[in-house]
């Protein structure tokens, strides 16, 4: 083997060498930024849960009446003696009313439903 011939493959062994050890680097590069940004999600997702459950704890009642009553000290709630009741005879009643009932819907029977005994779960009867 000639010295020329030795020296040109030296020189191809060291471009391949260089170019593996860059594509090499260049992988620990990627990787390296991939873990920082997983770590920075998981510290994101993980301050975003504390922040959740901070604010679920202060919506909280406990933690809203301990406010309400720190803020206004002054606050009394309704005795007996401050309740008044009302006599009212029941048609006066009748008359006055607050909430309406729920009006009754009328279940329509099909033929399919009355060959195969198909019911609602409030219409269903016992066996026996």
């Amino acid at each position: 083997m000639s010295l020329k011939r030795f020296f040109t493959l030296c020189l191809v062994v060291t471009v391949f060498a260089l170019i593996y050890i860059q594509m090499q680097v260049t992988i620990y590069d990627l990787a390296y930024r991939g873990k920082q940004q997983a770590d920075q999600a998981f510290k994101l997702a993980d301050s975003n849960t504390h922040a959740a459950v901070n604010i679920a704890r202060l919506k909280t009642a406990r933690h809203l009446g301990s406010w309400f009553f720190d803020k206004n000290a002054d606050v009394d709630f309704a005795s007996r003696s401050n309740i008044v009741d009302v006599e009212a005879s029941p048609s006066e009643f009748a008359k006055v009313r607050l909430v309406s009932a729920p009006k009754a819907v009328k279940h329509v029977e099909s033929f399919f439903d009355k060959v195969l005994g198909l019911r609602s779960i409030a219409e269903a009867k016992p066996i026996r």
